[in-house]
Formats: C-alpha cells, sequence, structure tokens
C-alpha cells in the first residue's frame, strides 16, 4: 500500500512538471571552475530524481548488511529454542514413561541452548537420581544453581533435599534444609520437607520445636500435629536411659498427652523396664476408664505389681463392658497364672482361645495344664499354638517322614 502511494505521488509530479514544462520549458544552468553545464529543467529533474532512488536503494542495502548479523544471530537463536523446546518435550515423556537414560541424556544436551536451562537441569537431576547416579545428579543440581536466577535457588534446594531424602541422606538433607530454612523459614514445602527428616532421624525433640511452625502455617491438619506431637513424645520416652531421665520427660509432656493411651503404653513399658512398673498401674487403670486401647490392655497384664490380687479384681471389673474382648481375657489370663490361679487362669485363656485364638494364649495354657498336671492337653495345645505361629509367620511345620 505504501509503495502504490509513492508511485502515485511520483506520477503526479511527473505529471505536475511535464505540464508546466511544456508551457515553458526553460533551462537549468550550473557553474564551477569556469565551466557551465546547461540542460533543460526536464532533464534536471530527472537527474534529481534518479539520484534520490539510487540514494534511498544504497542506503537500504547498507541497512540490510549492518543488520544482517543480527537477523543471523535471531533467526539462529530461534531455531535453536525450537530444538530446545521440543527437546523439553521430548524429555518429559521419557521421564514420565521411566526411560531415566534417555530422558537425561535429552535433557542435558539441550539444557545450554534452552530459553530454561534451570528446567532442564533440574529435571536431569531426577533422571540421574533415579539412575541411582548420586555424582551426575549431584553435577546437574550445581549447574541448575550457578544457571538459574536468584529466585530459583529455592527450588533447587527443595529439589536437592527432596532427592537426598528419597536416597536416604540424612545428613546431607539436615545440611541442605538448614540452609533453606535460614533463608526459607516458613516455606510450607521446606516445613513439609524438615518433617519428613525429623521422623525418619527421629530426632524428637527438634520436631516438637518444629510443630508451631507447621501449625502456624497451616501445613499440617490439627489431628495430624496432634499425632505428631504424640509420637515424638513417645518416641522420647522409648528412648529415655534410666528410670531419672523417663521421669524427666514425663514431667514435659502437657497433661493432655499424659492421658493418651499410647503415652502411657510406651511409658508403662520403660518404667518397668527400669523396675518401676507399679507406679503406672494406677496411670493404665485410669486411662482405661475413659479410652479403652487393645494396646494398654494388653500391657496391663505384663505389668508387675505388688499386690496382684488387686491388679485382677480391676480388670474383673472390665468384664462388664468388655466381656468379649479377647485381649482382656488373655490378660486375665497370665494375671491368674502368676498368681498361681490355674482354674482361673484356665477359665480365662480358654474363652480368649474361643473369642480370638493366639499363639500367646495357647501357649500360656499349655503351662497352665502343666501346672495342674494335664500333660496330654497341654502337649495338645502347644502344638495348636505352634501351628499358628508358623502358619503367621508363612513357615511350614515339618513333617515326619514314614518309616
Amino acid at each position: 500500500m505504501r509503495s502504490l502511494f509513492l508511485c502515485l505521488l511520483v506520477l503526479l509530479a511527473a505529471v505536475m512538471v511535464a505540464q508546466i514544462s511544456s508551457e515553458d520549458p526553460g533551462y537549468v544552468v550550473i557553474g564551477y571552475r569556469g565551466r557551465l553545464l546547461r540542460t533543460s529543467v526536464n532533464f534536471f529533474v530527472f537527474l534529481l530524481g534518479l539520484l534520490a532512488v539510487t540514494l534511498y536503494l544504497l542506503l537500504r542495502v547498507l541497512t540490510k548488511l549492518w543488520f544482517a548479523p543480527r537477523r543471523l544471530f535471531d533467526w539462529s537463536h530461534t531455531q535453536r529454542s525450537g530444538k530446545a523446546q521440543k527437546a523439553l518435550v521430548n524429555g518429559v515423556m521419557a521421564l514420565a514413561e521411566g526411560n531415566w537414560e534417555r530422558a537425561e541424556g535429552t535433557f542435558s544436551r539441550n539444557a545450554a541452548t534452552s530459553q530454561y536451562p534451570l528446567v532442564h537441569y533440574l529435571a536431569a537431576a531426577q533422571a540421574a537420581h533415579s539412575q541411582r547416579a548420586w555424582s551426575r545428579r549431584d553435577e546437574y543440581l550445581r549447574l541448575a544453581e550457578e544457571t538459574g536466577p536468584q529466585e530459583a535457588q529455592l527450588a533447587v534446594g527443595l529439589t536437592e533435599a527432596e532427592l537426598q531424602l528419597q536416597q536416604g541422606q540424612w545428613e546431607q538433607a539436615k545440611t541442605t534444609l538448614l540452609r533453606l530454612r535460614a533463608s526459607n523459614s516458613s516455606h510450607p514445602q521446606v516445613l513439609k520437607l524438615s518433617l519428613r527428616l525429623l521422623t525418619r532421624m527421629q530426632d524428637w525433640r527438634q520436631l516438637l520445636d518444629l510443630l508451631p511452625a507447621l501449625k502456624h502455617r497451616k501445613v499440617c491438619s490439627a489431628e495430624e500435629i496432634l499425632a505428631r506431637q504424640t509420637d515424638a513424645h513417645a518416641g522420647m520416652l522409648a528412648n529415655a536411659r534410666g528410670a531419672d531421665a523417663l521421669a524427666d520427660v514425663w514431667s514435659r509432656i502437657p497433661n493432655t498427652l499424659r492421658r493418651h493411651p499410647a503415652i502411657i503404653e510406651v511409658y508403662a513399658a520403660r518404667a518397668q523396664a527400669f523396675g518401676q512398673g507399679s507406679k503406672a498401674i494406677p496411670l493404665i487403670q485410669k486411662a482405661l476408664k475413659s479410652d479403652w486401647d487393645p494396646a494398654l490392655v494388653k500391657r496391663y497384664g505384663l505389668m508387675p505389681s505388688e499386690d496382684l490380687a488387686a491388679q485382677i479384681n480391676a480388670a474383673e471389673k472390665w468384664l462388664g463392658s468388655h466381656g468379649d474382648d479377647a485381649t482382656l481375657l488373655l490378660s486375665l489370663g497370665r494375671l491368674c497364672y502368676k498368681s498361681e490361679l490355674w482354674g482361673k487362669a484356665c477359665y480365662y485363656l480358654e474363652a480368649c482361645i474361643k473369642q480370638n485364638p493366639a499363639p500367646e494364649a495357647y501357649r500360656l495354657l499349655a503351662e497352665t495344664l502343666d501346672r495342674i498336671g494335664d500333660p496330654d492337653r497341654a502337649t495338645q495345645h502347644r502344638r495348636l499354638g505352634l501351628e499358628m505361629a508358623t502358619r503367621e509367620a508363612g513357615t511350614p511345620l515339618p513333617v515326619a517322614s514314614e518309616s
């Protein structure tokens, strides 16, 4: 459209000049160093037009030559970017298909020419990690950190920590996450990975310190926070070395959690190990009145007591509401066995087996039958208990060879 407009203007000018010159052709005289050049106006105008066109074309050629390297670079860059984008798609497909070697090669070869080398290096690190090529993985992560923008350092660090956790490199993951928390202390993913790490390392004290941040950032639900808090306190009780250490840990547990069955069960087991099991019996009895828990009932039957009769009496009161509970019947059978109440022990153990047969019930019943002089039935129940135990373990009993 512009060229057509210019042509029309030139044509219009030519017509006007021709009309004027037809009335008065005129002439043009140019003098230079004593020489005169005389020509008609029409020819002079033609020369000026030719000169203008020549200068215009020359400028166009020079401009194209001047910008040719830039245009060549832009074209080459576009070609490389298109190739890198295609490689990125192919690499992602290979990664999704589990073709780790091809994915790694695709990502690593095209990272340097891509507009997004960070993405290529992070994906290549994932592919190398899946091949258990730890050194190559770490090298890709280093390149990602070097080539990525400053705001991408968090993404690189999170990827590094995630891969270290997957490999089981707890100390390395701890170092990485500590570095991330120094600058991103409240980032949800940093907190979530820290929770995973501390749980796997069973660093319960650090985990307890982390819980307020998890709650504030709503990384975990209230139920999960409570479960983690319970696990941490139970873990610290289990790790206590000595009665004094156990008492110290117990004193630091919030009152609401001291009534939790899992906490009481671990505390009772450790107290029993340190020769102070009788102190935990009232706690178990109080907890079971409000929150019936089979694990705690089982622990109750294992606890030593200076007054077994009172311990049995308390357990028998629970039969009113839990008379068909096999765990309670087993615990009563065990307590009666320790009290040498052979008849009651047989009764409770047989009732337990009727409700829910278990190798431990068969074993205790066999020992009780031995005590009352019934070896045949004792042998029979030992056999039944052994068969059940081997079935549960997936190990068949040996078959006697025929002679």
